[in-house]
C-alpha cells in the first residue's frame, strides 16, 4: 500500500494545518523586521547613525526652556553611543567604537560648502547646504591609560574621512577601539552671525589638544603630570571647548554643542559637588603634599560659570543646580583654606585634597576668576565671600605688581609674590571682575599696569573693554 494512501487522516491534518504554519512563520519574521526597525521609526533623527540590531534606552529627559531635550544611550554592534536630540530637530551623537565601520554622512540636499583644518587630518570638518549643517569629528584611535587617561595614537591611513564626490563625508574606523562625534542641524550655522567663531572653536581646536568621548572632556597631559607623555590626555575638568562655547547664548548651533558636551562631562561630578582631576601634578605633589583626585578651584570655577550661564540662557535647572552645588562648596573651601588681609578680605588657596596637603599658593588669576563666578550666583552667601575675596584683591593690589609693570603670577604660603603670570589670561580675568562690580579703583590700576606691559612687549588677544 503506498503512503498516500496510508494515512488519508494525516493529508487532512497537514491541508488544515500548513497554511497556519506558513502564516505563523511570515507572522515571526514580520514581527522581527519591526523590532529590527523598530529603532528607524521612534528615532528618526538618529536613522544616518544606527545600525540593524541597535538597542537605543531612553534616559531622562534635560528640561530646557525650548523644551526637552531627549538623552539616549544606544548599543550597537560596533560600539556604544550617548545621543541628544533637541526640539528643533538637531542632533549631538558621540559614540565609542570597538569594532570598524564604514558610515557615509551628509547634510540635507547637495553641500554648498565645506570647510575644514588642511593643517590638521584630525580636526572636525563642517559641511553646510541650503537645509542643513553637519560638523564632523572623525575617529581617533586610543589606547586605554592610568588614572582614567587615554593615549591617542597616530590615525593610519584606515581611519578619518574623505570627502565623497556626492558632496558627503566617508567615515571609517580601522577596528581600533576610537572615539568620534557628530552634529547634524537642520539650520545653516552661518544663519546665526557666528560661523566663522564656531569654526574657530571646533574645527581649529578639536582633534589637537582637545579630544571629546562618552566618558568626558580630554585634554593634552601637561609634561609635569603623572602620567605624562607624547599623545597622552586625561581627563579635565574644566572642558575648555564646551565652556567657551556655553558663554555665547546668541548662537544656539554653539549652546547646544555645549548643552551635550556639558552634560557628558556632569557625569564626574562628586558628591561634596566638584569634579576632580584625576591625574597627580609632580609640582603639587612635591611642594604640598596634594595626590591624585586633587581639587583645582580654576578648572571647576571655569565649568561651573559655563554651567550657570547656559543654565540660565536655555533655562536648564539642572545646569543651574550643579553649578551651585560647586558654589557652595567653593565657599566652604574658601572658609577652611582663607588667608585674611588687612582689611577682612581673604586670599583662597588653588588646590585641595580631600586627604588633605599643606597649604597652597593663590593665583590671581584663580581668585579673580573665582571671586567673580561667586558675584555672578547671585546667592547671598555666595556674594558675602565673594566681597571678602574682592577685599583681598584691594588689600594686596601694590604687592601684585612687579617693577617691570607685569603682575606677579601668585602669593605664596610665606607671604612672598613671585611667579610668571600668564602673558593676558589675567588681564581678561581682572576686566571681567572690573566689570561685573561696577568699577574698582584696585582692579582698574591692575588692568592700567597689566595693559601697559602687554602693550610694550607685543601681547595681543586680549579681551576688549565693552563700549
Amino acid at each position: 500500500m503506498s503512503s498516500s494512501t496510508a494515512n488519508p487522516s494525516s493529508r487532512r491534518l497537514k491541508k488544515r494545518f500548513l497554511p497556519a504554519v506558513v502564516s505563523l512563520s511570515f507572522l515571526m519574521i514580520a514581527v522581527s523586521a519591526l523590532l529590527l526597525l523598530r529603532p528607524y521609526r521612534q528615532y528618526p533623527m538618529l536613522r544616518p547613525f544606527l545600525m540593524h540590531h541597535a538597542v537605543i534606552t531612553e534616559l531622562s529627559p534635560l528640561e530646557s526652556d525650548a523644551g526637552d531635550i531627549r538623552r539616549c544611550s544606544v548599543d550597537q554592534p560596533r560600539g556604544t553611543a550617548l545621543a541628544w536630540i533637541f526640539p528643533d530637530g538637531a542632533v549631538f551623537w558621540c559614540e565609542n567604537v570597538t569594532d570598524a565601520f564604514t558610515l557615509l554622512l551628509g547634510t540635507p540636499g547637495k553641500t554648498e560648502e565645506l570647510r575644514l583644518n588642511p593643517a590638521q587630518t584630525t580636526s572636525p570638518l563642517l559641511m553646510q547646504s541650503k537645509h542643513g549643517s553637519l560638523l564632523i569629528q572623525p575617529p581617533l584611535a586610543r589606547e586605554p591609560g592610568e588614572l582614567d587617561g587615554t593615549n591617542y595614537i597616530a590615525v593610519n591611513t584606515e581611519n578619518g574621512t574623505a570627502r565623497t564626490a556626492l558632496g558627503m563625508v566617508l567615515i571609517q574606523s580601522s577596528g581600533k577601539t576610537a572615539d568620534w562625534w557628530a552634529y547634524c542641524s537642520p539650520s545653516r550655522l552661518d544663519e546665526s552671525g557666528s560661523l566663522d567663531w564656531l569654526y574657530d572653536c571646533t574645527v581649529e581646536k578639536f582633534g589637537a589638544d582637545n579630544r571629546m568621548t562618552t566618558d568626558g572632556y580630554y585634554y593634552s597631559t601637561p609634561s609635569n603630570y603623572i602620567p605624562s607623555g607624547e599623545g597622552y590626555y586625561y581627563r579635565i575638568p574644566a572642558a575648555y571647548i564646551a565652556s567657551k562655547l556655553a558663554r555665547f547664548s546668541h548662537c544656539t548651533p554653539g549652546l547646544q554643542l555645549a548643552t551635550a558636551m556639558l552634560d557628558i562631562q556632569c557625569q564626574h561630578y562628586n558628591a561634596d559637588g566638584y569634579i576632580p582631576t584625576v591625574n597627580a601634578s609632580s609640582w603639587l605633589l612635591n611642594d604640598y603634599e596634594i595626590a591624585d583626585g586633587f581639587y583645582d578651584t580654576r578648572f571647576n570655577t571655569y565649568i561651573g560659570h559655563a554651567l550657570l550661564d547656559l543654565g540660565r540662557a536655555a533655562g536648564i535647572s539642572e545646569f543651574t543646580e550643579h553649578a551651585m552645588n560647586y558654589a557652595a562648596f567653593l565657599c566652604a573651601h574658601a572658609a577652611k583654606t582663607a588667608a585674611v588681609t588687612e582689611n577682612g578680605g581673604i586670599l583662597v588657596d588653588d588646590y585641595a585634597h580631600p586627604a588633605g596637603n599643606l597649604p597652597t599658593l593663590t593665583s590671581l588669576n584663580h581668585q579673580l576668576a573665582e571671586t567673580y563666578f561667586l558675584f555672578e550666583t547671585r546667592d547671598s552667601d555666595a556674594v558675602q565671600t565673594a566681597q571678602r575675596m574682592l577685599q583681598g584683591i584691594v588689600d594686596t593690589a601694590d604687592l601684585w605688581i612687579r617693577p617691570d609693570g607685569n603682575l606677579h603670577y601668585a602669593v605664596y604660603p610665606d607671604g612672598s609674590y613671585g611667579g610668571d603670570d600668564y602673558p593676558y589670561l589675567t588681564y581678561n580675568d581682572l576686566l571681567d571682575l572690573n566689570t561685573c562690580v561696577g568699577g574698582n579703583d584696585s582692579l582698574e590700576l591692575l588692568l592700567e599696569t597689566k595693559k601697559v606691559w602687554m602693550d610694550a612687549n607685543g601681547i595681543t588677544g586680549y579681551n576688549q573693554p565693552a563700549n
